[in-house]
């Protein structure tokens, strides 16, 4: 197949996230497919973006192929942002035919964060006479409506509803990383027998060859266990949606017992807990300067349990897929789950505990008992976690399974 990836934030390993449409694409390409993806020249989720002369720049990156469109800087969500949006859109809409005539894709895909760029996507399938799947990340407009309080009247709102339901109604399958979605979107128009999901996953060659962890953070993380403590860890952003007040109240519930809370990050949220630690004398618990991510899978290798939690709302209505959940299991680490989502990875698989989401004493008391197991039944509870990354959740299983996605969606096109 010939795979064309519309996704304005596409990152790659080294401009940083978004890492989604590169893995897909290397691995597409492994299995003899030619991808090309299309996205802005600035995004807020890069470390580093590219530098674009013009539009439509070519590039190849590490490997994958890139366009490059001129799309505009901004800083948070205020108006630049928005008009970054209109001229991606629209550029990839003014020139469908140039990329049907360039690339001669089989099929489109519409990847990026926002759901308006439907508009492109159905302008280049219409030109070229293919199909188009729209991929969801995120649920705009519902998700912005609970974080910032959006009536669902506001102009910008309605606007962004338009277009979910756009793509609901036009696209030829719709692929969610949230995994459930579908009766939503079948509310929505979405045809059935035109929903799939796949979700994020890992890259198992990091896990089986991992970078070194620095000896600073190394040194910390000895320190926390030299009187035989367990340590459990929180790694990633330290923002009020991972429940890190819950874990912190949980850590001064088990005061006095030999159990270290290791806090790996940093983030808008970061002062806040420290200044909580402070206040409440929590010598257990330990904020450890953020690390680079090929150093995640040595750091878990030296914790004992690793905790993730996450409030309750939007953000786990429709199921999980945030990363760290997929890199806690690949660790063979056990996991403490304060997550109420209907997909539960981690008691499907039995790699873990779960608790209540925003229940410190019932955190605690999970903690307390999960680091009473001996090490042998730990391990075991680890392994089972590891195995099923390895078999359901790398980013090999997932892009063969998207693949089968697209070739059956491209069939059933050519046979209307």
């Amino acid at each position: 197949m010939r795979i064309l990836l519309l996704d304005h934030y596409a990152g790659s390993p080294s401009m940083g996230m978004e890492f989604r449409p590169y893995y897909f694409a290397r691995e597409w390409q492994k299995q003899g497919h030619q991808v090309l993806i299309v996205g802005g020249d600035y995004s807020h989720l890069r470390r580093q973006n590219p530098v674009v002369d013009h539009d439509f720049q070519a590039e190849t990156v590490e490997g994958v192929n890139y366009l490059w469109l001129k799309t505009g800087s901004y800083s948070g969500n205020n108006p630049a942002r928005a008009l970054s949006i209109v001229r991606f859109i629209h550029k990839l809409e003014a020139h469908a035919q140039d990329l049907i005539d360039s690339f001669h894709p089989d099929v489109v895909i519409a990847s990026s964060t926002y759901p308006m760029e439907t508009r492109s996507a159905q302008a280049i399938a219409k030109a070229g006479g293919i199909p188009y799947v729209h991929e969801i990340h995120d649920m705009w407009p519902r998700g912005l409506i609970a974080a910032y309080g959006f009536s669902e009247h506001n102009p910008m709102i309605r606007y962004i509803q338009r277009a979910e339901n756009d793509f609901c109604r036009h696209a030829d399958a719709v692929v969610s990383i949230p995994p459930a979605t579908e009766k939503y979107l079948l509310a929505h128009g979405m045809p059935k027998g035109h929903f799939y999901s796949v979700g994020n996953g890992i890259i198992k060659e990091d896990w089986l060859n991992p970078a070194p962890l620095n000896e600073a953070t190394c040194s910390e993380l000895d320190s926390l266990k030299a009187d035989g403590s367990r340590t459990v860890c929180f790694f990633g952003s330290f923002t009020k949606s991972y429940c890190l007040d819950t874990l912190l109240e949980a850590a001064e519930l088990l005061k006095g017992e030999k159990v270290a809370f290791a806090l790996v990050g940093g983030g808008v949220d970061k002062g806040r807990l420290v200044a909580m630690q402070e206040d409440k004398r929590l010598d257990n618990v330990h904020f450890i300067d953020p690390i680079p991510k090929a150093e995640i899978p040595s750091l878990l290798s030296y914790v004992d349990a690793i905790y993730i939690g996450m409030k309750k709302g939007i953000s786990t209505e429709f199921g999980i897929t945030m990363n760290k959940m997929y890199d806690a299991m690949a660790s063979g680490r056990p996991i403490v789950f304060a997550v109420d989502a209907p997909n539960n990875y981690i008691r499907q698989y039995d790699c873990g505990v779960t608790v209540e989401s925003e229940n410190a004493q019932a955190l605690a008391s999970s903690i307390h008992e999960l680091c009473a197991m001996d090490k042998k039944a730990l391990d075991a509870m680890g392994a089972r976690g590891r195995d099923a990354a390895f078999s359901y959740f790398e980013y090999g299983y997932l892009s063969r399974k998207f693949a089968d996605i697209l070739q059956e969606v491209i069939d059933r096109k050519r046979g209307e």
